[in-house]
């Protein structure tokens, strides 16, 4: 190790700092052969495959390296984050609580215990950790921000301001904070200010945001002259069409927005047992390959509520789900064809290619999940394997509507659709279209398959 030189460790950290990772890549394997044992390289490795978001590969080097140096700092907080890009929390907070016990004036080593406690819901337990990082460094602008999230998240709008105020004065760099002190004036109903903020942020939601403080100023002409410029700019754009479709019908005037315009005319329901039978998949057998996998309980950041989930089901080579893809692009074909002279880009730039991203969902007595829609998607749908034989009415249907992201209401009566699925039944929508589950009560479960397609 002591052989190792230092500029070719430095030249590697700067190449990754640069995204210049292939060429780091080769560096570090050409080092490797000459000092198969070293950690720092290990280390370095793994970062790479870290900023690939390759974290199987990125997990195997952290370990290596700490298999050589326990002790490894950098290496221990580094297989601490790919835990957390896996989902494995437990498993990440393990390795972040390891490092205050080999060095507790780490101030990183806290603030990432405390930002798990919060997606956790461990309110003050993960506040306990971030005045922790912050005695250590007092200008620790990331731990400012993750107090700032728990008093948002509690409803305590006042504080979180001042602690998102503190994360700037640390850091002006991290201006998706403007953002979420948007949303705090946004809930103290200083729409003025939340606008303000909106425009200073660089968030995924600015721009919806923008609109939305547009309409509850009433400033009509100036939403049309900014709809009018993102349809330009930005016509794909999932959260813009879900918004300009709902403040289109409280304004009283067409949508413009070109991705969708008229979304609850786009939902399918096609029962697909027959189409399983054909394809020789059994139910049972989808059923138990699926549960087979972890779910995780009201998983954060997420909208299920009583209920767990499991997420990526792409990547686990899931024979019967391979049988129900094939379906699936059959149906979604003739979703297509069944809409083909709709004018809207939502059907005339179908995806030449796409993927599937495929996720399951089990809801117990009074579960439900909250309004939502899927920004990253194109075209999304449900796939019902299990719907309890002794609800009633409209229980753990599935409701579609224009109103979502609570979204003020001027016009109280808007358009809603709910369907009562069967088991088989498939339903398809546009990816744009706010959906919620509504509770139920019963002895058993509710147990879909949902998926989004995603352009490539």
């Amino acid at each position: 190790m002591n052989n190792l030189n230092n500029d070719s460790i430095n030249e590697i950290i700067s190449l990754v700092k640069d995204s210049d990772l292939e060429l780091a890549l080769n560096k570090v394997k050409s080092l490797l052969l000459e000092f198969p044992s070293s950690d720092i390289l290990f280390n370095l490795r793994g970062t790479i495959f870290l900023k690939k978001k390759e974290y199987k590969i990125a997990q195997s080097n952290f370990s290596e390296a700490l298999k050589i140096n326990p002790h490894f700092i950098s290496a221990k907080i580094n297989l601490g984050t790919v835990y957390q890009n896996l989902g494995k929390t437990e498993e990440a907070l393990k390795c972040f609580k390891e490092i205050t016990k080999i060095n507790n004036t780490f101030p990183e080593a806290y603030n990432n215990i405390g930002f798990i406690l919060y997606t956790q819901k461990k309110y003050s337990e993960a506040i306990k950790e971030l005045n922790k990082a912050i005695e250590l460094k007092e200008d620790y602008a990331e731990a400012f921000l993750n107090l700032g999230m728990i008093h948002l998240n509690l409803k305590k709008y006042q504080e979180a301001i001042k602690f998102f105020d503190q994360c700037l004065v640390h850091n002006k760099k991290l201006i998706s904070v403007y953002y979420y002190l948007g949303e705090c004036y946004k809930n103290i109903n200083d729409i003025n200010k939340a606008l303000s903020c909106y425009d200073l942020s660089n968030h995924q939601k600015t721009s919806s945001r923008i609109l939305e403080c547009y309409f509850i100023l009433n400033k009509k002409k100036k939403y049309q002259k900014l709809i009018g410029s993102i349809s330009n700019n930005d016509p794909d754009n999932r959260r813009i069409a879900a918004i300009s479709a709902y403040i289109s019908y409280q304004f009283g005037i067409s949508n413009i927005y070109p991705f969708c315009n008229k979304p609850l005319d786009f939902i399918l329901k096609n029962n697909i047992k027959k189409n399983m039978e054909n394809g020789n998949l059994e139910i049972q057998e989808l059923i138990r390959e699926i549960t087979d996998k972890k779910f995780t309980w009201e998983l954060f950041g997420k909208t299920t509520v009583g209920g767990s989930s499991a997420y990526n089901l792409t990547q686990l080579g899931i024979t019967s789900l391979s049988k129900l893809q094939n379906i699936l692009v059959n149906e979604i074909s003739n979703y297509k064809e069944n809409f083909k002279n709709k004018n809207c880009t939502f059907i005339q730039k179908w995806p030449k290619k796409y993927k599937f991203n495929i996720w399951s969902n089990i809801l117990k007595s009074e579960g439900y999940n909250t309004s939502h829609i899927h920004p990253a998607g194109w075209l999304s749908g449900v796939v019902y394997l299990k719907i309890p034989s002794d609800i009633k009415k409209k229980e753990a249907g599935i409701e579609f509507s224009l109103h979502g992201d609570d979204y003020p209401k001027k016009i109280k009566n808007i358009p809603t659709i709910t369907i009562v699925p069967k088991v088989c039944d498939l339903v398809l929508f546009p990816s744009s279209l706010f959906h919620k589950t509504i509770s139920f009560k019963s002895k058993s479960e509710r147990m879909i398959i949902a998926f989004d397609i995603h352009k490539l």
